[in-house]
Protein backbone atom coordinates (compact mmCIF):
# COMPACT_ATOMS: atom_id res chain seq x y z
CA UNK A 1 0.00 0.00 0.00
CA UNK A 2 3.04 2.45 0.57
CA UNK A 3 4.73 1.74 -2.66
CA UNK A 4 1.14 2.52 -4.35
CA UNK A 5 0.93 5.73 -2.19
CA UNK A 6 4.17 6.80 -3.53
CA UNK A 7 3.45 6.19 -7.06
CA UNK A 8 0.74 7.83 -6.73
CA UNK A 9 2.10 11.19 -5.27
CA UNK A 10 5.29 10.82 -7.66
CA UNK A 11 2.58 11.22 -10.82
CA UNK A 12 0.19 13.26 -9.34
CA UNK A 13 3.88 15.69 -8.88
CA UNK A 14 5.34 15.14 -12.41
CA UNK A 15 1.77 15.80 -13.30
CA UNK A 16 1.52 19.22 -11.39
CA UNK A 17 5.23 20.39 -12.95
CA UNK A 18 4.35 19.71 -16.92
CA UNK A 19 0.23 21.26 -16.23
CA UNK A 20 0.31 24.69 -18.27
CA UNK A 21 3.90 24.93 -17.98
CA UNK A 22 6.90 23.17 -19.72
CA UNK A 23 7.14 20.38 -21.91
CA UNK A 24 10.83 20.32 -21.70
CA UNK A 25 13.09 23.43 -20.65
CA UNK A 26 12.74 25.47 -23.31
CA UNK A 27 9.23 24.32 -24.52
CA UNK A 28 6.13 26.85 -23.19
CA UNK A 29 2.68 25.34 -23.23
CA UNK A 30 -0.85 27.14 -24.37
CA UNK A 31 -4.19 25.53 -24.32
CA UNK A 32 -6.70 25.74 -26.39
CA UNK A 33 -9.92 25.35 -23.95
CA UNK A 34 -12.83 23.02 -24.58
CA UNK A 35 -15.82 24.92 -25.49
CA UNK A 36 -13.86 27.77 -27.34
CA UNK A 37 -14.83 27.23 -30.90
CA UNK A 38 -18.30 27.90 -29.95
CA UNK A 39 -18.65 31.89 -29.45
CA UNK A 40 -21.47 31.44 -27.37
CA UNK A 41 -19.66 29.87 -24.54
CA UNK A 42 -17.75 33.09 -24.36
CA UNK A 43 -14.16 32.40 -24.31
CA UNK A 44 -12.23 34.68 -26.11
CA UNK A 45 -8.79 34.17 -25.80
CA UNK A 46 -6.01 30.93 -25.13
CA UNK A 47 -4.65 29.61 -21.61
CA UNK A 48 -3.13 31.66 -20.40
CA UNK A 49 -4.21 34.70 -22.45
CA UNK A 50 -0.84 36.79 -21.73
CA UNK A 51 2.16 34.21 -21.89
CA UNK A 52 5.48 35.53 -20.90
CA UNK A 53 8.67 34.40 -23.32
CA UNK A 54 12.35 34.26 -23.80
CA UNK A 55 13.48 34.67 -27.57
CA UNK A 56 15.05 31.07 -27.13
CA UNK A 57 11.45 29.34 -26.34
CA UNK A 58 9.74 27.28 -28.88
CA UNK A 59 5.78 27.40 -28.23
CA UNK A 60 3.13 24.55 -28.11
CA UNK A 61 -0.50 24.80 -28.69
CA UNK A 62 -2.64 22.15 -27.05
CA UNK A 63 -6.24 21.55 -28.75
CA UNK A 64 -8.36 20.43 -25.60
CA UNK A 65 -11.58 21.18 -27.87
CA UNK A 66 -13.48 19.05 -29.80
CA UNK A 67 -13.19 20.71 -33.66
CA UNK A 68 -9.74 21.71 -35.55
CA UNK A 69 -8.46 25.45 -34.60
CA UNK A 70 -5.20 27.08 -36.77
CA UNK A 71 -2.84 29.64 -34.51
CA UNK A 72 -1.55 32.20 -36.55
CA UNK A 73 0.01 35.49 -35.33
CA UNK A 74 -1.68 39.00 -35.85
CA UNK A 75 -4.93 40.20 -34.99
CA UNK A 76 -8.35 39.55 -37.17
CA UNK A 77 -9.03 42.90 -37.86
CA UNK A 78 -5.78 43.02 -40.43
CA UNK A 79 -5.44 39.81 -42.26
CA UNK A 80 -2.64 41.27 -44.52
CA UNK A 81 -1.12 40.87 -41.45
CA UNK A 82 -1.65 37.07 -40.62
CA UNK A 83 1.27 35.21 -40.37
CA UNK A 84 4.01 37.31 -40.42
CA UNK A 85 5.62 35.73 -37.42
CA UNK A 86 4.09 32.48 -37.22
CA UNK A 87 1.58 29.96 -38.09
CA UNK A 88 1.00 26.56 -36.96
CA UNK A 89 -1.74 25.67 -39.82
CA UNK A 90 -4.42 23.29 -38.65
CA UNK A 91 -4.89 21.84 -35.27
CA UNK A 92 -6.62 18.94 -34.79
CA UNK A 93 -8.63 17.76 -31.66
CA UNK A 94 -6.35 16.11 -29.24
CA UNK A 95 -3.07 17.13 -31.19
CA UNK A 96 -0.86 20.05 -30.99
CA UNK A 97 1.20 22.66 -33.01
CA UNK A 98 4.58 24.04 -31.70
CA UNK A 99 6.44 27.59 -33.08
CA UNK A 100 9.37 29.38 -32.50
CA UNK A 101 9.76 32.99 -33.38
CA UNK A 102 12.88 33.52 -35.30
CA UNK A 103 11.97 37.23 -35.34
CA UNK A 104 14.06 39.21 -32.89
CA UNK A 105 12.79 42.41 -33.39
CA UNK A 106 9.40 42.77 -31.48
CA UNK A 107 8.59 41.91 -27.69
CA UNK A 108 5.10 41.16 -28.22
CA UNK A 109 3.42 38.95 -30.71
CA UNK A 110 -0.51 38.72 -30.85
CA UNK A 111 -2.10 36.20 -32.22
CA UNK A 112 -5.31 34.81 -33.12
CA UNK A 113 -7.52 31.16 -34.31
CA UNK A 114 -8.19 31.40 -38.58
CA UNK A 115 -11.00 29.51 -37.74
CA UNK A 116 -12.53 31.10 -34.80
CA UNK A 117 -11.34 34.79 -34.89
CA UNK A 118 -12.93 35.77 -31.34
CA UNK A 119 -10.54 33.65 -30.11
CA UNK A 120 -7.18 35.37 -29.38
CA UNK A 121 -3.66 35.54 -27.20
CA UNK A 122 -0.52 37.27 -26.89
CA UNK A 123 3.04 36.15 -26.33
CA UNK A 124 5.59 38.77 -24.84
CA UNK A 125 9.40 38.58 -24.49
CA UNK A 126 9.45 38.65 -21.15
CA UNK A 127 13.00 40.03 -21.38
CA UNK A 128 12.78 42.53 -23.30
CA UNK A 129 13.51 45.97 -21.60
CA UNK A 130 10.19 48.00 -23.12
CA UNK A 131 8.22 45.23 -22.07
CA UNK A 132 6.20 47.14 -19.65
CA UNK A 133 4.97 49.37 -20.50
CA UNK A 134 4.60 49.17 -23.85
CA UNK A 135 4.44 53.15 -24.34
CA UNK A 136 4.83 56.01 -23.08
CA UNK A 137 2.76 58.62 -24.42
CA UNK A 138 -0.20 56.89 -26.14
CA UNK A 139 -2.15 59.80 -25.81
CA UNK A 140 -1.70 63.41 -25.57
CA UNK A 141 -3.63 66.67 -25.85
CA UNK A 142 -2.82 70.21 -27.09
CA UNK A 143 -4.03 71.48 -23.56
CA UNK A 144 -5.23 70.89 -20.74
CA UNK A 145 -8.03 73.43 -20.93
CA UNK A 146 -10.60 74.24 -23.80
CA UNK A 147 -13.55 76.56 -23.86
CA UNK A 148 -17.17 74.74 -25.41
CA UNK A 149 -16.57 75.17 -29.38
CA UNK A 150 -12.61 74.52 -29.41
CA UNK A 151 -11.33 71.86 -30.96
CA UNK A 152 -9.53 69.17 -29.02
CA UNK A 153 -6.03 68.24 -30.79
CA UNK A 154 -5.51 64.43 -30.06
CA UNK A 155 -2.18 62.71 -30.56
CA UNK A 156 -0.01 60.34 -29.54
CA UNK A 157 2.33 57.43 -31.06
CA UNK A 158 2.57 54.12 -29.66
CA UNK A 159 5.05 50.78 -30.39
CA UNK A 160 6.22 49.66 -34.27
CA UNK A 161 3.81 46.76 -33.27
CA UNK A 162 0.94 48.23 -33.47
CA UNK A 163 1.26 50.85 -37.14
CA UNK A 164 -1.40 50.55 -39.19
CA UNK A 165 -3.68 48.57 -36.65
CA UNK A 166 -6.95 50.14 -35.30
CA UNK A 167 -7.59 52.16 -32.19
CA UNK A 168 -10.82 53.84 -30.61
CA UNK A 169 -10.49 56.81 -28.60
CA UNK A 170 -13.36 56.72 -26.34
CA UNK A 171 -14.64 60.14 -24.92
CA UNK A 172 -16.22 59.78 -20.78
CA UNK A 173 -17.34 62.63 -19.05
CA UNK A 174 -17.98 61.17 -15.30
CA UNK A 175 -18.04 57.51 -15.73
CA UNK A 176 -20.51 58.07 -18.99
CA UNK A 177 -18.95 57.43 -22.14
CA UNK A 178 -20.63 60.11 -24.54
CA UNK A 179 -18.69 59.46 -28.22
CA UNK A 180 -15.81 57.67 -29.92
CA UNK A 181 -13.69 58.18 -32.59
CA UNK A 182 -12.07 55.49 -34.78
CA UNK A 183 -9.17 55.76 -36.39
CA UNK A 184 -6.21 53.43 -37.61
CA UNK A 185 -2.19 54.09 -36.77
CA UNK A 186 0.05 55.32 -39.92
CA UNK A 187 3.03 53.95 -40.76
CA UNK A 188 5.23 55.29 -37.35
CA UNK A 189 2.32 53.73 -35.50
CA UNK A 190 1.47 57.70 -34.37
CA UNK A 191 -1.80 59.35 -34.87
CA UNK A 192 -3.73 62.81 -34.88
CA UNK A 193 -7.26 63.67 -34.09
CA UNK A 194 -9.34 66.25 -33.90
CA UNK A 195 -12.74 66.42 -31.67
CA UNK A 196 -15.01 69.67 -32.01
CA UNK A 197 -16.99 70.40 -28.86
CA UNK A 198 -19.71 72.22 -30.02
CA UNK A 199 -22.02 69.81 -28.70
CA UNK A 200 -20.20 69.48 -25.34
CA UNK A 201 -21.00 70.85 -21.71
CA UNK A 202 -19.01 72.40 -19.30
CA UNK A 203 -17.13 69.74 -17.56
CA UNK A 204 -13.84 67.64 -16.88
CA UNK A 205 -13.32 65.17 -19.73
CA UNK A 206 -11.63 61.77 -19.89
CA UNK A 207 -9.92 60.01 -22.86
CA UNK A 208 -9.20 56.88 -23.51
CA UNK A 209 -7.35 55.74 -26.48
CA UNK A 210 -7.61 51.43 -26.89
CA UNK A 211 -5.80 49.46 -29.00
CA UNK A 212 -4.15 46.02 -29.71
CA UNK A 213 -5.79 42.29 -28.76
CA UNK A 214 -5.59 42.05 -25.48
CA UNK A 215 -7.01 45.67 -25.34
CA UNK A 216 -3.54 48.23 -23.98
CA UNK A 217 -4.93 51.67 -22.49
CA UNK A 218 -3.34 55.41 -22.53
CA UNK A 219 -5.54 57.86 -20.54
CA UNK A 220 -5.81 61.72 -20.17
CA UNK A 221 -7.81 64.35 -19.22
CA UNK A 222 -8.55 67.83 -19.85
CA UNK A 223 -11.51 70.45 -18.55
CA UNK A 224 -13.83 72.27 -20.99
CA UNK A 225 -14.69 75.86 -19.50
CA UNK A 226 -17.92 77.94 -21.11
CA UNK A 227 -17.82 79.43 -24.83
CA UNK A 228 -16.32 82.24 -24.55
CA UNK A 229 -18.19 85.71 -25.81
CA UNK A 230 -16.54 87.90 -28.36
CA UNK A 231 -16.53 91.24 -26.98
CA UNK A 232 -18.56 94.24 -28.79
CA UNK A 233 -16.01 96.28 -29.18
CA UNK A 234 -14.51 93.77 -31.43
CA UNK A 235 -17.12 94.19 -34.04
CA UNK A 236 -15.74 98.03 -34.87
CA UNK A 237 -12.78 97.12 -35.60
CA UNK A 238 -13.99 94.32 -37.93
CA UNK A 239 -16.72 96.54 -39.64
CA UNK A 240 -13.58 99.15 -39.98
CA UNK A 241 -11.20 96.73 -41.73
CA UNK A 242 -13.53 95.11 -44.19
CA UNK A 243 -14.72 98.52 -45.10
CA UNK A 244 -10.94 99.68 -45.85
CA UNK A 245 -10.55 102.21 -42.83
CA UNK A 246 -7.65 99.58 -41.24
CA UNK A 247 -5.34 98.20 -43.26
CA UNK A 248 -4.68 94.23 -42.96
CA UNK A 249 -1.80 94.26 -40.92
CA UNK A 250 -3.84 96.52 -38.03
CA UNK A 251 -6.72 93.67 -38.18
CA UNK A 252 -3.88 90.90 -37.95
CA UNK A 253 -1.91 92.51 -34.88
CA UNK A 254 -5.60 93.16 -33.14
CA UNK A 255 -6.60 89.80 -33.52
CA UNK A 256 -3.24 88.09 -32.96
CA UNK A 257 -3.39 90.53 -29.58
CA UNK A 258 -6.86 89.52 -28.70
CA UNK A 259 -6.07 85.56 -29.17
CA UNK A 260 -2.68 85.80 -27.30
CA UNK A 261 -4.80 87.38 -24.50
CA UNK A 262 -7.12 84.27 -24.95
CA UNK A 263 -10.06 87.19 -25.65
CA UNK A 264 -10.27 84.21 -29.13
CA UNK A 265 -10.01 81.02 -28.76
CA UNK A 266 -8.34 80.05 -31.39
CA UNK A 267 -5.39 77.51 -31.76
CA UNK A 268 -3.58 75.96 -35.16
CA UNK A 269 -5.93 72.87 -35.90
CA UNK A 270 -4.70 71.64 -39.36
CA UNK A 271 -2.05 73.61 -41.04
CA UNK A 272 -2.89 74.10 -44.81
CA UNK A 273 -0.68 75.85 -47.61
CA UNK A 274 0.26 78.98 -46.25
CA UNK A 275 -1.28 82.26 -48.00
CA UNK A 276 0.31 85.29 -48.53
CA UNK A 277 -3.04 87.03 -48.33
CA UNK A 278 -5.93 87.08 -47.11
CA UNK A 279 -9.06 85.96 -49.02
CA UNK A 280 -11.60 87.96 -50.28
CA UNK A 281 -14.22 85.70 -48.07
CA UNK A 282 -13.03 86.64 -44.80
CA UNK A 283 -13.48 90.15 -45.38
CA UNK A 284 -16.96 89.57 -46.31
CA UNK A 285 -17.34 87.46 -43.38
CA UNK A 286 -16.40 90.00 -41.10
CA UNK A 287 -18.62 92.80 -42.80
CA UNK A 288 -21.70 90.03 -42.43
CA UNK A 289 -20.89 89.00 -38.60
CA UNK A 290 -20.30 92.99 -37.80
CA UNK A 291 -23.83 93.61 -38.81
CA UNK A 292 -24.98 90.58 -37.30
CA UNK A 293 -25.66 88.75 -40.16
CA UNK A 294 -23.75 85.44 -39.17
CA UNK A 295 -22.87 84.17 -35.76
CA UNK A 296 -19.68 84.57 -34.20
CA UNK A 297 -18.45 80.93 -34.63
CA UNK A 298 -18.64 81.71 -38.35
CA UNK A 299 -16.87 84.45 -37.44
CA UNK A 300 -14.39 82.73 -35.73
CA UNK A 301 -14.56 79.85 -38.49
CA UNK A 302 -12.46 82.66 -40.91
CA UNK A 303 -9.88 83.72 -37.98
CA UNK A 304 -9.31 80.07 -37.56
CA UNK A 305 -8.32 79.57 -41.39
CA UNK A 306 -6.23 82.45 -41.69
CA UNK A 307 -4.30 80.86 -38.32
CA UNK A 308 -4.16 77.28 -39.88
CA UNK A 309 -2.90 79.28 -43.29
CA UNK A 310 -0.24 81.13 -41.72
CA UNK A 311 -1.44 84.56 -41.78
CA UNK A 312 -1.94 84.95 -38.54
CA UNK A 313 0.98 83.64 -35.84
CA UNK A 314 -0.27 82.74 -32.09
Amino acid sequence: MFRVLVLLSAVLIAGLCFDGAFADSGNLEVKILQGSSDQDQHITSFYPPILPITQDNSITWVNEDSVAHSVTSGIPAHPDYSGKFFKTGIIEPGSSGTVKISDKSSFAYYYFCELHPWLTGKLVVSTAPESQPETSNPIVTDSAAYHVGQAVLISGQVHKDFAKTPYQILVYRGDKMIKTIDGKFGEDASYREEMNTSDMTTSEYTLKVTYGLPTQVGITTFTLDAQQQIPAWIKNGAKWWSDGEITDSEFIDAIEYLSKENIIAVQKTHPIEHVSSIPSWIKTNASWWADDRISDEDFVKGIQYMVNAGIIQI
